[in-house]
């Protein structure tokens, strides 16, 4: 752009400053949308989606949930006993609870995502308004 005089000066003035108000206006909703993506919320429902899409995670998702349903179950067990006895039936009810949810992970699966539907979908509480 090749400026000769004042009035020329002026509009490309204005021009640059009408532009940088739309550029300002751009980065602010990119910047609001990044901070609405990076929610810990959003990341989770991200994290959940990818992970219910992929047929590759779910073995290590299914073997996991086996592993930490056999503990939790050892646990209650055991407690913090010090018995021989008990810590021995521990062990054997852990590797069964894991080997059974391992082998039928829907069993464990449904009711988690029903949890997690209620947790991250609450229904919307109706308004007086829309009772009466």
């Amino acid at each position: 752009m090749n400026i000769k005089n004042y009035k020329e000066l002026r509009s490309a003035i204005s021009l640059m400053k009408q532009e940088q108000r739309q550029l300002k206006t751009i980065i602010h909703q990119d910047i609001q949308s990044i901070k609405e993506e990076l929610t810990p919320s959003h990341l989770f429902k991200d994290l959940a989606t990818t992970l219910k899409n992929s047929d590759v995670v779910t073995p290590a998702i299914d073997s996991s949930i086996g592993l930490a349903a056999g503990i939790l179950t050892k646990k209650a067990i055991t407690g913090k006993s010090k018995s021989i006895i008990r810590n021995i039936a521990g062990n054997l009810v852990e590797a069964g609870v894991s080997k059974f949810v391992y082998d039928h992970p829907d069993i464990i699966k449904k009711p988690i995502s029903f949890l997690f539907k209620k947790l991250f979908h609450p229904k919307k509480k109706q308004s007086i308004q829309a009772i009466a």
